[in-house]
């Protein structure tokens, strides 16, 4: 299995064909993989309403595309990491 930044970028790709310009820049843009193990794929994003929208409105799509990409076997956890230097800000 790859790892999991190579699994969520495949992901990303897919979702980004799927969803406006827009969502995907204030949705998924920012997202980062954090870790692939045990069957669980942990993603990071920068605020608590990214989460929730994600985990509210595109669900159903983002599980899609992570049995697609990688295994429907994996859980995806989204976890919230404000540090600004892990998403390449300045």
């Amino acid at each position: 299995m790859a790892d999991a930044t190579e699994l969520w970028g495949a992901c990303t790709a897919a979702i980004r064909a799927e969803v406006s310009e827009v969502v995907w820049q204030m949705t998924f843009m920012s997202t980062r993989a954090v870790s692939l193990e045990d069957d669980t794929l942990v993603v990071a994003v920068p605020s608590t309403v990214v989460k929730q929208r994600i985990e509210g409105r595109y669900q159903e799509l983002v599980n899609a595309t992570v049995a697609e990409a990688g295994d429907d076997r994996l859980d995806l956890v989204i976890v919230v990491r404000s540090d600004d230097t892990f998403f390449g800000l300045p």
